[in-house]
């Protein structure tokens, strides 16, 4: 049995609708496609059993460095973190106001601000004691540590070593008469939600299934990495090598949440994926199992358990055994780049490495392709691993090959880092196959080479997008993209500046984005350079209207028509224009015709004859 053999119907179209949606491509044949990750991971597949995932239940207690995670999420609910630090990463624990983005805590220190400035009942010294009982120790440990005094005019409040944390916030705000503690009540309920966890009890998965190397990072658990696919992450191509390698694993906790990446779209609405709260990838070979960077953040536990699981799994199924368990891994802590160790296979003995067992044992180092290599680059880690005594320093690259999501071939290495790092199709693909207006790629569906423009410069488009988005012109046979030409857009000419104002206030209210750019004196750039070309005199004002708005605009009475000039069964509206001026307009968009108008065989054909006339000359 193959790893290939062991995916459901339902695990194919997940993973084929994955790669569409979120790779821009469609795989020609799924097979094929996985090809490299049906060959490279059999021996992994014969250690987890013949499966392709092994779920072990498991409980732990939450670790000081989840809770900070949990409670910075509180703290702030945009996408400007502030994170409660302490042994990790060590720099302030106190909450900064300006860092304050829950709605209470925003809420209650512009509270104090407008005591201490406005009203000046306290001080900048009581503000700063209050902020004290925000400290991450001082929430964990659940009570007041240090004695406090706070002040309002001659009234004075004592807060004494030992109050329930929030039993002495409550007291504060009531001293200084809070207005909004709805708001105080939901942090508070907020908080008791993490502080009262002692136990959680999760799977721990461990897998090689395609879907959970290109979901290493996406999520609904409110956190992603630049290996996320969904935001097309800086480093997502690496997650295709960890697909490919013959040693990756990745291991999980898996959220009870659900995770439905397609929620969007008819007909898959309901397909839901592993939700990873956190995971970490294994290295896995015969002389060694390491773990890499935890993501979100630290859970030692869940590495070392996960980490332990898989040795046994190899113990059990491949006969590996391993000498030296549960060892720190810094082989790498002093090499500084991934991309000079790949290329070089520098396998120096690490002289600062602590060793397993006496200072002779080498060296064995992890090094990627294209992947980014926590290992390397982030060496304020704790790694840790189960090792094997090599006779000489070992390098183990934990890449597999580089493959096109749409057509499987193996990129080149070399062609794999010259292109972007978030792109997962070949160049091939790329440029025979995909086009330059919704960037997809279907090496089963023809793109035509389009002369576009003025220019006649040649570009690839799907028949999707040249039906929906081009005007053809005969008289150059040449193509116009919509948002160039705006041919179904009016242009509309405004004769007296006294009504502008008026108009783009319609404008806005019509639903006209960005009007207060659309309309300004003529001698400013538009949209297009077409628009310049009208502009007559400095009492003129010109932009663009649709056929809906501008029928509103002249029902109202907020513009005024002298003429208005059917062109091709489109209106043309002027007011002062020359004629030289609407002969331009004439000669260069008079005999456009929308693709939209045509037939699909028509377009076909008539690109088919354009391709023969260059071939010919």
């Amino acid at each position: 049995m193959e790893p290939f053999d062991a995916l459901t119907e339902e695990d194919k179209k997940i993973i084929f609708k994955y790669i569409q949606t979120y790779a821009n491509a469609t795989p020609c044949d799924l097979k094929q496609v996985l090809e490299q990750w049906n060959k490279n991971k059999r021996t992994l597949f014969k250690a987890f059993g013949k499966q392709l995932r092994v779920v072990i239940p498991f409980e732990y207690s939450l670790e000081d460095y989840v809770i900070r995670q949990k409670l910075s999420q509180i703290y702030c609910t945009v996408n400007r973190p502030y994170y409660i630090r302490d042994k990790h990463n060590e720099t302030s624990t106190e909450l900064c106001i300006d860092c304050a983005y829950n709605p209470f805590l925003d809420d209650v220190f512009h509270y104090f601000l407008d005591m201490i400035n406005i009203y000046k009942y306290c001080g900048f010294e009581d503000l700063d004691n209050f902020r004290k009982l925000f400290r991450y120790k001082t929430i964990q440990q659940g009570i007041v540590d240090v004695s406090y005094t706070f002040h309002c005019t001659d009234d004075k409040l004592a807060i004494v070593s030992g109050t329930k944390i929030m039993k002495a916030i409550q007291k504060i705000l009531k001293f200084y008469k809070y207005p909004n503690m709805n708001l105080f009540e939901d942090f508070r309920n907020a908080i008791s939600n993490i502080t009262s966890l002692t136990k959680v009890t999760q799977n721990l998965v461990l897998s090689i299934h395609p879907i959970d190397y290109m979901t290493m990072s996406d999520n609904n658990c409110d956190w992603h990495s630049c290996m996320n696919w969904m935001s097309n992450g800086g480093y997502s191509t690496g997650t295709i090598e960890m697909l490919n390698s013959n040693m990756v694993v990745v291991a999980y906790l898996e959220s009870d949440k659900k995770f439905y990446p397609f929620a969007k779209i008819d007909g898959y609405q309901d397909l839901t994926v592993p939700n990873k709260s956190w995971r970490v990838l294994l290295y896995v070979h015969k002389q060694i199992i390491a773990t890499g960077k935890q993501y979100p953040n630290r859970r030692d536990i869940a590495a070392m358990a996960a980490m332990t699981n898989m040795r046994l799994l190899v113990e059990k199924n491949l006969k590996w055994k391993y000498q030296y368990i549960d060892q720190d891994y810094n082989d790498l802590i002093h090499i500084y780049s991934n991309e000079n160790f790949s290329y070089n296979k520098g396998c120096n003995r690490n002289p600062n490495a602590r060793n397993c067992y006496n200072k002779l044992r080498h060296s064995i180092y992890i090094y990627t392709n294209v992947m980014y290599n926590d290992l390397i680059e982030d060496h304020d880690y704790g790694y840790v691993c189960c090792r094997n005594y090599v006779e000489k320093s070992l390098a183990l690259n934990a890449s597999g090959p580089m493959t096109c999501m749409c057509c499987g071939k193996i990129v080149p290495r070399r062609e794999a880092r010259d292109q972007d790092s978030s792109v997962k199709i070949c160049p091939d693909c790329y440029k025979y196959h995909t086009c330059r207006t919704c960037n997809r790629t279907d090496i089963n569906e023809r793109t035509y080479m389009v002369p576009v423009g003025d220019s006649g410069r040649l570009r690839r488009h799907c028949m999707h997008c040249i039906m929906n988005n081009f005007y053809y012109n005969p008289n150059n046979q040449h193509f116009y993209d919509f948002n160039d030409v705006r041919y179904d857009y009016y242009p509309l000419y405004i004769e007296h500046e006294d009504i502008l104002d008026e108009f783009v206030l319609y404008a806005k209210q019509a639903g006209i984005v960005g009007a207060e750019h659309w309309f300004g004196v003529p001698s400013l750039n538009r949209e297009t350079d077409f628009v310049e070309k009208f502009a007559i005199d400095n009492q003129s004002w010109i932009g663009w209207i649709t056929n809906v708005n501008y029928r509103d605009l002249v029902s109202k009475g907020v513009v005024k028509i002298d003429q208005v000039i059917e062109i091709e069964g489109s209106s043309f509206l002027y007011s002062t224009i020359s004629e030289d001026n609407y002969k331009k307009y004439k000669d260069r968009f008079g005999n456009f015709i929308s693709t939209k108008s045509m037939k699909e065989g028509e377009v076909d054909e008539l690109l088919d004859t354009l391709r023969d006339q260059r071939l010919q000359s």
